[in-house]
């Protein structure tokens, strides 16, 4: 058994560190779900 734990949790209030963006993380999914390319051209950003 594989466990996971999210860097942030529901209600953590969170500032891009690049570009001063804040937000509010209303939900978590722990594991990406998404595909190489798309963190690639999207997620560093």
């Amino acid at each position: 058994v594989i466990t996971t734990c999210a860097k942030f949790g529901v209600g953590h209030l969170v500032v891009h560190r690049l570009f001063g963006y804040r937000g509010v993380v209303y939900d978590v999914d722990p594991d990406f779900q998404l595909t190489d390319e798309w963190y690639e051209s999207v997620a560093r950003s």
